[in-house]
């Protein structure tokens, strides 16, 4: 007999409990601002990988100022399947690279500004293809 009470009261208090923690799941509103569906779209992209390649990589600097010689940008040995190969296998779903940062360097051919790929020592065209 105790046995039974014990069950029956056990079973009220967990579907008592289960239903309360529905309820006042369901009763709370989402805190502002919430997510548009292309917002909640991009983060189900997960793990892209930033590439910022420039003046700055040939002359060891963390930071440019675009007072670096344009000739220093000299990518003979540049080896960009092996960075996809290396992003692939660390588990990343695609590349940003920056092609203009704020020292001014452009990765691409410009008659715009002195600071391009156009004066660098050795121009190689990067283009960017998906990883997959």
């Amino acid at each position: 007999m105790k046995k039974k009470l014990f069950i029956t009261l056990l079973l009220v208090v967990t579907t008592a409990l289960t239903t309360w923690g529905q309820s006042s799941k369901n009763g709370v509103k989402p805190i502002l601002p919430v997510p548009s569906q292309a917002q909640v779209e991009w983060q189900k992209m997960e793990t892209y990988a930033f590439i910022h390649f420039g003046l700055n990589t040939f002359n060891d600097k963390e930071w440019g100022y675009g007072d670096s010689d344009v000739k220093t940008f000299n990518p003979k040995k540049l080896d960009c399947e092996q960075w996809a190969r290396t992003l692939v296998a660390a588990g990343m779903k695609g590349v940003i690279i920056t092609a203009k940062h704020h020292d001014g360097f452009c990765l691409w051919p410009t008659h715009t500004t002195d600071l391009s790929v156009n004066n660098g020592i050795c121009y190689i065209p990067i283009y960017m293809t998906p990883l997959l």
